[in-house]
């Protein structure tokens, strides 16, 4: 064992720019800082597992799961406002230790076992590979954040490197932070504002060179960018299903559109931050006239393009959920996707493809369809599993087999398509440590049977023949075979299932909407029409679909039958709609209300729901009067000019980042 004594010592100093002979000399612009850990001594002690225990006072022991722990210094830096940092290091000469050495794990944090108990962690295997040095470098700057209008930089040094068992000690570290590109010349000063802040006592004792930075206070750059803010007067649009949609004159004018004064030719539609392409029902001049509308393609929110926007910013949601996503984060609070109308010209017109049927290309008579059945009664939040907190059903059992049954519908199957069908579903386990044993029964016919342990999820997709399958209504059996089990219950939940078939090209309430990733010039035939007013689009770009023209609409069954060519790809998807199935969604218009308080930031915030603002106004006038400088939002305003108007928190968040 060994065991010393320690010292540390953390130096920062100036990197000073040179002065030009002859000029006056202001206090100079600093362009860099160095740090300097000095770490003489350590504490090396074998433990009863036959690993050594690595330990530095004042340091703490590195969390990444599945690496040696090592300590690990950590200092908070204040930065100059813009431009990048930049580390190097400067001096770093290391020793390599006698002996081999066999260091603790990193553990995970395991799931919770039981609501509101404290959190703990779970033993993983290493997953450092042999050869492997780590951490790859001594010094890096592990994190960049604001804290109000103190920008920081957390500063990481490693006085130990491990490989293969040997340790190498680096009792002196200096690095050099290096400002690029950006004013580094003070700013003026702490704004008088902050100066009662109590928040500043925090950034004192946490920031190692806080009086240095209180002379680098300045504005956080903005999350979202310019164009993502409603900063004129919009008309925001409310969808929540996948089809067409239609604004006609009358809707726009209930709106509060000023209809006699628009040229239609400067609508202008986006979706998130995104140009849509619409078409225009009327005539070509500069009048808005009755009669007259805006067609579109309209999707259900999906979470896609915002998890794209955020997934730099936003991976502290997942790090006790590796499987999770961010899209299914974003997709967790509404169905509602928004689009956004405006009146300033520079506007996208749908694209048009001839669809004109002439008998030549072949017409298929199936294609793949996925329906999803799900429904929500248990909440379940801590399984970390997936992003998933509602659930189907909950069953608990010991030393019984239980089934429990969920209905699905398919409808105008193919069973003459040679097409092999899918079956998936997943579960998730509440029970840790007991090995679970379940099977999954389509109408009678065993799909899937699996052991799997612990407190997890698990989820499957399978291929099944066609033939199972029944027109109508259909069943799924989970069985739970909890025979074995003693003592501890086994408790899954039940979250959906779904199966992909061979379905007949056949409308449903007047519209199909259909995949087709088979390659080529296809002739379609859509049957099961009610009217003979067919729309046909290829929406495999949602945001910029094209209406296909001249389909071919004859009587056919009792209804109508609408036949059109159109090329088909990989991606390619189609949507098939008579007039009755054209939807019409929520509009409203929004002038865009101030969100910035008017001292350029507040003490207090308060973001409220409309039907609450009076009261707390009311609440923000009492705080006010002891002092503090108050601000009240309406959280849609919030969700609009942060958010592209989704209902999500993150806008909230990017809110606050620029507020406070």
């Amino acid at each position: 064992m060994k065991n010393f004594a320690l010292s540390l010592f953390i130096l920062v100093s100036l990197l000073l720019a040179p002065l030009r002979g002859g000029e006056a000399a202001p206090p100079p612009p600093a362009k860099g800082l160095t740090l300097t850990f000095e770490t003489p001594d350590f504490r090396l002690e074998s433990r009863p597992d036959g690993t050594w225990s690595l330990t530095v006072p004042q340091a703490v022991l590195s969390t990444e799961a599945g690496f040696p722990q090592l300590p690990v210094y950590s200092q908070l830096i204040a930065v100059p406002p813009q431009g990048a940092v930049n580390l190097e290091i400067v001096r770093a000469a290391g020793k390599t230790l006698t002996g081999r050495y066999t260091l603790p794990v990193a553990p995970a944090p395991a799931p919770l076992q039981n609501d509101l108990t404290p959190g703990t962690w779970s033993a993983v295997p290493s997953r450092l590979t042999a050869g492997q040095v780590y951490p790859q470098t001594i010094a890096r700057i592990a994190e960049e954040a604001w804290m109000r209008d103190q920008r920081l930089v957390r500063v990481e040094v490693f006085p130990f490197q491990y490989r293969g068992g040997r340790l190498t000690w680096y009792p002196r570290v200096e690095v050099r932070l290096r400002f690029e590109g950006g004013a580094a010349s003070p700013s003026g000063g702490l704004p008088a504002s902050f100066s009662g802040n109590p928040l500043e006592g925090s950034l004192a004792s946490a920031v190692s060179n806080y009086e240095q930075g209180k002379s680098w206070r300045g504005s956080a750059p903005p999350i979202v960018s310019a164009s993502s803010a409603i900063t004129t007067t919009a008309y925001r649009i409310g969808v929540t299903e996948d089809g067409l949609y239609r604004l006609t004159y009358a809707d726009l004018q209930s709106a509060g559109l000023p209809v006699d004064a628009i040229d239609p030719t400067d609508f202008r539609l986006s979706n998130q931050g995104r140009a849509v392409a619409y078409a225009f029902e009327g005539d070509e001049d500069a009048v808005f006239e009755p009669g007259e509308a805006i067609l579109f393609y309209g999707e259900k929110f999906r979470g896609d393009y915002l998890a794209s926007l955020h997934v730099g910013d936003m991976d502290n949601w997942l790090w006790l959920c590796p499987n999770c996503s961010l899209k299914g984060m974003f997709e967790k609070y509404t169905d509602e996707n928004v689009y956004w109308l405006f009146t300033d010209g520079g506007g996208t017109r749908m694209a048009a493809l001839d669809g004109t049927p002439r008998d030549t290309e072949s017409v298929p008579q199936w294609y793949p369809a996925t329906t999803h059945a799900e429904e929500n009664h248990e909440w379940y939040s801590h399984h970390f599993s997936s992003e998933t907190t509602w659930f189907w059903e909950r069953t608990i059992r010991t030393n019984t087999v239980v089934t429990r049954s969920y209905p699905i519908t398919l409808t105008d199957l193919s069973l003459a398509a040679p097409y092999s069908s899918t079956l998936a579903a997943s579960v998730v386990s509440r029970a840790d440590n007991i090995t679970h044993h379940t099977i999954f029964k389509l109408n009678g016919h065993t799909a899937y049977e699996s052991e799997w342990y612990g407190k997890t999820g698990h989820s499957f997709s399978r291929g099944i023949p066609t033939a199972w399958l029944a027109e109508g209504e259909n069943a799924l059996d989970f069985v739970i075979d909890a025979s074995n089990i003693t003592g501890q219950a086994d408790s899954l939940y039940f979250d959906w299932f779904e199966v992909t078939y061979p379905r007949h090209f056949v409308a449903q309430d007047d519209a199909l909407l259909f995949d087709y990733p088979y390659a080529g010039r296809w002739q379609f035939q859509v049957e099961g029409l009610n009217g003979n007013t067919v729309y046909a689009l290829d929406v495999s770009d949602p945001l910029a679909p094209k209406q296909i023209l001249n389909p071919r609409v004859s009587a056919s069954g009792g209804g109508y039958a609408a036949a059109f060519e159109a090329d088909a790809a990989a991606q390619s998807r189609f949507l098939v709609a008579e007039e009755a199935a054209v939807r019409t969604p929520t509009v409203s218009r929004y002038d865009p209300a101030a969100l910035t308080p008017p001292s350029g930031g507040a003490e207090y915030v308060f973001i409220t729901h409309r039907s609450l603002l009076t009261s707390t106004q009311q609440l923000a006038a009492y705080r006010q009067s002891r002092g503090l400088s108050t601000f009240v939002v309406d959280v849609q305003d919030v969700y609009n000019q942060y958010g592209y108007g989704i209902f999500h928190p993150v806008a909230i968040r990017d809110y606050l980042a620029e507020a406070v």
